[in-house]
């Protein structure tokens, strides 16, 4: 099966510490996202940046290129009208351990997760609100 590689720009490449744990294989971030239950959204709300957490569901299928990231969110939140007008970014972590040293200094976490940056967009479309394919 041939792995379906990612699109790294330079917003999402990590420069130094940790990058060569940095995952390009789509099939392994759908599986995180499958996994996980919470999404953090940071945007500007206004005059300052704000990051929430929403309910969030991930279809591989869905119809923006490469699959749809849906965040729940109501009409009525403050923060739903600034968030589409901007690119957003949404955070997803699992975390698979703790690491517990003598010092908190040392403690440390095994974790998997996803950073995704861009431009969301108001599902309108009844069907896809539905979950059916459009």
């Amino acid at each position: 099966m041939t792995t379906q590689h990612l699109s790294p720009t330079s917003r999402t490449t990590p420069t130094r510490g940790r990058r060569n744990r940095q995952v390009d294989d789509r099939r392994r971030l759908m599986a995180l996202l499958s996994d996980a239950l919470v999404a953090h959204l940071g945007i500007v709300a206004g005059t300052h940046p704000v990051v929430l957490p929403t309910a969030f569901a991930v279809d591989a299928a869905g119809p923006d290129d490469g699959g749809t990231l849906y965040l729940h969110g109501s009409v009525a939140a403050g923060w739903l009208v600034p968030a589409l007008e901007q690119d957003v970014c949404v955070t997803v972590t699992e975390l698979d351990g703790m690491v517990l040293a003598r010092t908190g200094f040392h403690h440390s976490m095994n974790y998997r997760s996803a950073v995704v940056i861009g431009r969301p967009r108001q599902v309108t479309d009844l069907a896809e609100r539905a979950g059916r394919s459009t």
